[in-house]
């Protein structure tokens, strides 16, 4: 949280409610700036952590690729000999490098480049038969498989592997995509002879490159409806750009020729865009890009955003990196760790992992900073007044607006640890009761939900400021809900409406609405969520029982594995689903994940009953709650280990909605005495515990009460809804306000004390 001009006004006023020498008081403030501002203006400040070598070899370690769990692959060189030989891949999780081995056959050469959250690895080998032939290791069995390849000649290499364990890379020639066992070829663009794959997300866009004998072009291939997309170059430039890296957004990076050298571009929706001298190879869904560039002593690794522009990150990472060279930037997370290697302080070519350091809050630093400041100030005062009459009057005021200005940097530093949101109001569609609720958020930002009418509630899209109606199935009843996740990130949306002879699940693509029908013998259906490749969970129904439903590919099965009463709540891009399980004594209820025709009973927390899962995200972990004697309580289930989050004060529940791919979890709590009128929103994670989502509003919210948070995205936006300042209850969108740096605060601080200051000064020196 930063500071307002009145926090900048209550401070100047402290400070100079008695008269300061202004020497002295420059000398203070300098002292003040020096211990707190001086550090780099940086959007993020890391540490970095040295992930070691394969033992038996020389010291020489390379990271390729990391997932969001923080765990990172290349290759280490296991004994001496030619730098490319020699040299085993490796996967290093918490501390730990593990040696993928080696097959019979090889050239003592293999190299990782890609890992999926699942511990999924890929890469290549040298082998005696053929030049390169790609990799799977997976970390449950510790086996190496060799992949597939295509027909023809030359060498296949792996580079990446997405969520859902689709691998791609380049075999004879031909961008290659491996499903399973299967491989297939992913032609190049017309007039284009090879092709070669280097990055998959989780929705199954492959980027790479088109090659012919005149030059690369940045190429898209979408694996989902067999098109492939010419990305483009710089206009003016020689026929030249190669895609490297795409996140979930769609965004893609990648470099291209100008008519005055290779520049980095980012491509977005059809627009190809220069952002900077490097060599991009990595970027995450809140545009972090990371890649290669130069400095004035050689390669440098670069991290840029658009808030900030492209940084060395060595500038940017904290005393644990002195006397390394941080050359190579090689991939970024969802958490915003990095992966690269550089020289370590004693030359040697070392991997390295980056994490970002939290910044102090600006009032801490500030209520540090103050400190030496003060006490300097003090004993430069004690010197000027004991030279006038009235010293000891003076100096009880000097030590009582001391007092007051740590009081106030106390106060400020208690509010200012924590997020603050600003928050936009979402309205409701014309015609309606001035009602709407905002369940469902995507990580482009839309939200979905329902407004009501007299007729009942409407499914609506919001995005960027514009509510759209879903509509309804024709033939019955004019109504229509979004499912429980019913939301993904091409803004489909999927949930259930009146249609002839009952309700039926809907799939709305953003301009119609498909009925999905039921499973045989059942003769209602409701959609309750939908992952970004189009698969769709939920229920077939009828007076005699419920079939968990899953919709794919334009058909519809029951799939095994689940009990007979089971309730989806949420599917992943990884296809794992999560719900509840009826099937128990009346009233309760189990909550459980399902995976591959399996259903896992994930359990409640102490001995209750009943309890409820809501939603997973693609590291597999779940949120929900249980109820014991009444009351009830949010977890967080990771790995088999569920988290009790705790309950706002004062309160006897709550319950957690949905969670990001970061840590934070959304929910509400109430109290027992308010009943409605005393649910408040709450947010979740770990490093501050629950907090009370109205006490971390800034002025944009003013007058409203957030009593339901119900979704939340990766970039930290909140959608829920409660009463506006007119008492109706709205949906509402939060947005992360980015804190300033500490640093900045302090400069500004300091130039509006000194400007106060010298202005009371001159005030009072001219009336003498």
């Amino acid at each position: 949280m930063g500071y307002s001009l009145s926090h900048c006004s209550a401070l100047s006023r402290a400070f100079f409610e008695s008269e300061i020498p202004m020497k002295q008081l420059t000398l203070s403030l300098m002292l003040f700036f020096l211990c707190v501002a001086s550090p780099v203006f940086g959007q993020l400040r890391y540490s970095l952590t040295d992930l070691g070598d394969l033992p038996g070899g020389p010291d020489d370690s390379r990271a390729n690729g990391m997932n969001d769990l923080g765990q990172v692959v290349g290759s280490s060189r296991f004994a001496d000999g030619f730098p490319f030989t020699s040299r085993g891949g490796f996967f290093w999780s918490a501390g730990t490098m593990t040696d993928l081995g080696r097959l019979p056959g090889d050239i003592d050469f293999w190299t990782a480049n890609g890992v999926n959250n699942d511990g999924i690895v890929v890469g290549e080998r040298q082998s005696t038969s053929t030049s390169f032939q790609a990799l799977r290791w997976d970390r449950r069995t510790g086996e190496v498989v060799v992949l597939p390849e295509l027909s023809g000649t030359g060498s296949t290499e792996a580079e990446a592997v997405n969520s859902m364990g689709q691998i791609v890379g380049r075999s004879r020639g031909m961008a290659a995509l491996w499903s399973g066992d299967n491989v297939s070829a992913l032609a190049p663009l017309p007039d284009f002879v090879a092709s070669a794959a280097r990055d998959i997300n989780d929705l199954g866009l492959v980027v790479g490159i088109s090659e012919n004998s005149e030059g690369l072009r940045a190429t898209m291939w979408n694996t989902l409806n067999d098109t492939v997309v010419d990305l483009g170059d710089f206009p003016g430039g020689p026929d030249f750009s190669q895609a490297w890296a795409i996140n979930n957004l769609g965004q893609v990076v990648g470099t291209g020729q100008t008519d005055s050298g290779g520049r980095a571009f980012l491509w977005q929706d059809g627009v190809l865009r220069d952002i900077g001298n490097f060599g991009p190879r990595g970027i995450n869904d809140e545009t972090y890009v990371v890649g290669i560039g130069s400095d004035e002593t050689g390669r440098a690794g670069i991290l840029w955003h658009e808030t900030f522009g492209a940084h060395n990150i060595h500038d940017l990472v904290d005393a644990s990196a002195d006397g390394w060279r941080l050359e190579n930037a090689f991939d970024i997370n969802a958490a915003n760790q990095i992966a690269g290697y550089g020289r370590d302080p004693d030359g040697n070519l070392r991997a390295f992992l980056l994490t970002p350091v939290p910044e102090p809050s600006t009032g801490l630093a500030f209520l540090v900073a103050i400190f030496p400041a003060a006490f300097m100030w003090r004993r430069s005062l004690r010197g000027y007044v004991t030279k006038q009459p009235t010293f000891k009057k003076v100096e009880s005021k000097v030590t009582m607006q001391l007092t007051r200005i740590l009081a106030i940097l106390f106060a400020m530093t208690c509010t200012a640890y924590g997020q603050t949101y600003s928050l936009v109001d979402l309205g409701d569609l014309p015609g309606g009761t001035n009602r709407s609720e905002a369940w469902l958020l995507n990580e482009n930002g839309q939200a979905a939900g329902v407004s009501f009418s007299s007729d009942g509630p409407r499914a609506f899209l919001w995005n960027d400021g514009a509510m759209t109606e879903v509509g309804d199935l024709p033939g019955g009843a004019s109504f229509s809900n979004p499912g429980g996740a019913g939301l993904n990130v091409h803004g489909q949306i999927v949930g259930s409406s009146g249609a002839s002879g009952g309700d039926h699940a809907f799939l709305w693509d953003g301009t119609q609405m498909t009925d999905l029908g039921t499973l045989p013998g059942y003769d209602r259906s409701g959609a309750i969520a939908i992952n970004d490749s189009g698969q769709i969970v939920g229920r077939s129904f009828n007076n005699d029982g419920i079939a968990a439903t899953i919709w794919e590919d334009g058909a519809m099965r029951e799939p095994s594995g689940f009990r007979t009463e089971p309730h989806p709540r949420d599917i992943n891009n990884r296809g794992q689903i999560v719900g509840v399980d009826r099937s128990g004594p009346l009233f309760s209820s189990r909550p459980f994940i399902w995976e591959n025709g399996e259903t896992n009973d994930i359990g409640n927390l102490s001995e209750g009953d009943t309890g409820w899962a809501d939603a997973i995200n693609e590291l597999g972990q779940v949120v929900g709650w249980n109820e014991i004697a009444g009351e009830t309580t949010a977890w967080l289930w990771d790995d088999g280990v569920q988290i009790d989050l705790g309950r706002l004060p004062g309160s006897f529940t709550s319950q957690a909605f949905g969670l990001n791919d970061v840590g934070q979890v959304v929910g509400i709590s109430s109290t027992r005495q308010d009943g409605f009128d005393g649910i408040r929103a709450w947010v979740w994670q770990e490093e501050v515990g629950i907090q009370n989502l109205n006490d971390l509003v800034d002025e944009s919210g003013s007058g409203w009460t957030l009593q339901f948070a119900e979704d939340v995205n990766n970039a930290g936006q909140i959608v829920g809804y409660g009463l506006d300042p007119q008492g109706r209850t709205h949906g509402f969108l939060l947005t992360p306000v980015p804190e300033p740096n500490s640093g900045l605060a302090m400069l500004a601080g300091v130039a509006a004390l000194a400007l106060r200051g010298r202005t009371r000064f001159a005030r009072r020196s001219s009336t003498r």
